[in-house]
């Protein structure tokens, strides 16, 4: 359960309006793709979940002005390409939109950054009601109940957005049947925006951000409750995942994409845990409030 924000927050971050405004200008919205940042002398590559991926790289810019022998590398491709490029050795970070298993968690040292919710958006002609229980939507997503008309939308197998939705209805992913699917938050409200009938599931920052860039979408209350940062910090909206960051915990087994001492004098080793240190502080914190999303309580 998150840990409540003070103070007020506004519905709409401009970090995330931004991104999705150049959805609704250009027509289409891929996969984030975020190239390296800082001085090119060293790298450190961070990699994962496209959910976090744009406060990661205003968190790595930050950073890495901080450090001006510092590059780092944001790219993103889901929760689970993350884990596989941090445990191959290819990425030193990986971003992940869910909780891991205790098995994926092996060897490595996960730190919670902030909260997400999953709002549930739907083409403004989609014949669903405005409010639906997390029962209606677990016979929706199984595919146990589908009014004429309805298109589901769903994420692709290995997304930790598709297994925190599933998860959070009660659900394993392999349960989740869909008419459709898209791979990146991005993707997901472009083609339930522009699909007669469709209903999908996207971060609550990116379908908020939809809206104020006036892309047609109508965002589900579940149990009555609307997904916002407020709600989500609350606890009260039903659909909650955790946003983190994973490392090698033991500096034998740190991925070798640093090269001589590392970051300003670091044995490389530390670099990882001293971004995400970074990261998951204060000024990181902020950054994610600005985005949307519900930060982590330091500590």
């Amino acid at each position: 359960m998150p840990s409540p924000v003070s103070g007020p927050a506004a519905r709409l971050r401009p970090g995330r309006r931004d991104v999705l405004k150049g959805v609704a200008a250009l027509g289409a919205l891929g996969a984030l793709g975020l190239s390296g940042c800082g001085d090119p002398r060293q790298r450190l590559s961070v990699s994962g979940a496209s959910t976090i991926a744009p406060p990661t790289e205003t968190i790595a810019n930050l950073f890495n002005a901080q450090r001006s022998d510092f590059r780092c590398d944001v790219s993103s491709g889901g929760t689970g390409y993350g884990l596989r490029s941090l445990r191959g050795g290819s990425s030193d970070v990986a971003m992940l939109a869910r909780k891991l298993s205790q098995a994926e968690r092996d060897g490595l040292a996960v730190r919670v950054a902030a909260y997400d919710g999953i709002a549930i958006i739907a083409h403004p002609d989609t014949p669903l009601p405005d409010v639906m229980s997390v029962e209606d939507c677990r016979y929706l997503a199984s595919g146990k109940t589908r009014p004429s008309g309805v298109v589901v939308v769903q994420k692709p197998e290995g997304q930790g957005t598709r297994q925190a939705f599933a998860s959070g209805l009660g659900l394993v992913p392999a349960q989740l049947h869909g008419d459709a699917e898209a791979g990146s938050n991005g993707q997901m409200v472009l083609n339930v925006s522009r699909t007669a009938g469709a209903v999908g599931y996207v971060s609550h920052v990116d379908a908020l951000a939809a809206l104020d860039a006036g892309i047609g979408l109508r965002i589900i209350r579940l149990n009555g409750v609307p997904p916002s940062l407020e709600t989500v910090a609350s606890g009260a909206y039903p659909i909650i995942r955790p946003l983190a960051y994973a490392y090698h915990a033991g500096p034998a087994h740190t991925a070798g994409s640093l090269g001589g001492s590392g970051v300003n004098g670091l044995r490389r080793s530390l670099a990882p845990q001293v971004f995400v240190d970074f990261a998951t502080g204060p000024e990181g914190r902020k950054v994610f409030a600005d985005h949307g999303f519900a930060p982590a309580r330091e500590g």
